[in-house]
């Protein structure tokens, strides 16, 4: 029998910069390009009231399985 327990975040030591190919919305998923590959991507404080729209840069602080979590640029 297998069980399959929901990913635990995982925070990087230090933000990564990343630019946004398709909308992030406040409640959904979207794609960033990082490192010449798409990547799925959604905000790391689920609470956020911020949209992150394509061409914006962010700031990738960890993942979450294949997803990556990000927050506004510096």
């Amino acid at each position: 029998m297998f069980v399959f327990l929901k990913n635990q975040p995982q925070l990087f030591p230090e933000p990564l910069p990343a630019k946004v190919e398709e909308d992030i919305l406040s409640n959904g998923v979207g794609q960033v390009k990082f490192q010449a590959s798409l990547w799925r991507a959604k905000l790391y404080s689920a609470t956020a009231q911020i949209a992150f729209l394509k061409g914006q840069t962010v700031s990738i602080v960890g993942r979450e399985g294949l997803t990556l979590l990000v927050q506004p640029g510096e």
